[in-house]
């Protein structure tokens, strides 16, 4: 993995590449039987309920990939530099959820291109198959800090479209506070112990002032991860089977941090929203930063 890094550190997209606003077309496809060490520190890490533990994790296949993806987002023609993207949200397809034994084969690929105010989004696709069935999709969107000159024209993204935000006629229940999410100091380098995510802005206050952040920032997929444990532990949301996990990654979390998860409810819709948020910033007239916006429904 570091090996990778290294790679994504130095990779140069071709002059060519991003102005076509087409991903590379190929699929990266790897057999993988889930490993039960590897298995364990991950999802005891992320607080998955005990009640659930013979199954996987929905993040875990974002783990799994991982080291998929950076490959392909380092070799000719991927059309933007690697190191520098941020991840802004995630989308999650459970189909339903594979046992801790399963033997799976992963493939991971491109998908769309969309123009964003602060350069151009991707969208890169991982899927988990049993059987030739896929079990899970998963979709990150990934910002490229880049000029938009040149590159033609593509959609905007659109969180409120990724989050079916839209005005509904039904009512929500109130807002319920079900739990505080904590992060300690070292939150990011446990995580990339058990992730393989050794990005430089998770590790130590030192590397992460070399992107800008005054402290070590939370993963966003750790946050993420202990935010679904945390609905599926204190709610009836059924995240196992067809369900749709969709959520925007907002402000960081900088280490050590306290953060609160809420939900709100749509019945008729058997859809759950939920947001993580942070304590007051007292430089932000006390207004409360919100690190996580989501939405878990039926697919």
């Amino acid at each position: 993995m570091l090996a990778t890094l290294a790679k994504a550190a130095i990779y140069r997209p071709p002059a060519f590449a991003a102005s076509s606003l087409i991903m590379p077309q190929q699929v990266l496809s790897q057999q993988h039987r889930i490993l039960p060490a590897h298995f364990d520190n991950y999802h005891r890490l992320v607080n998955w309920p005990a009640a659930m533990h013979g199954y996987m994790h929905p993040n875990y296949i974002q783990v799994l990939t991982l080291p998929m993806q950076l490959s392909m987002m380092t070799q000719s023609p991927f059309p933007f530099k690697a190191l520098g993207l941020v991840h802004i949200a995630n989308k999650i397809n459970v189909i339903s959820l594979p046992k801790n034994s399963s033997n799976l084969t992963l493939n991971t690929y491109f998908g769309d291109v969309f123009s964003h105010k602060r350069g151009m989004v991707f969208e890169l696709h991982s899927e988990a198959c049993e059987n030739d069935v896929v079990t899970i999709k998963a979709t990150s969107y990934y910002l490229a800090r880049v000029n938009q000159q040149g590159m033609g024209s593509a959609k905007l993204f659109s969180e409120s479209e990724l989050l079916c935000s839209k005005q509904s006629a039904n009512i929500a229940s109130e807002n319920e506070d079900i739990g505080e999410l904590v992060f300690e100091e070292n939150a990011g380098r446990q995580y990339a112990k058990a992730s393989g995510d050794y990005n430089p802005i998770h590790l130590w206050p030192l590397t992460s002032r070399f992107f800008g952040f005054k402290q070590a920032i939370a993963h966003g997929m750790n946050s993420h991860a202990q935010s679904v444990s945390l609905v599926a532990a204190n709610t009836q949301c059924n995240v196992c089977e067809t369900t749709s996990i969709r959520a925007v990654f907002k402000q960081p979390i900088l280490l050590p941090s306290k953060t609160r998860l809420s939900v709100s409810k749509y019945p008729q819709e058997r859809t759950l929203h939920f947001s993580l948020n942070g304590e007051a910033d007292k430089q932000r007239s006390n207004k409360t930063r919100q690190h996580i916006s989501g939405v878990i429904a039926p697919l």
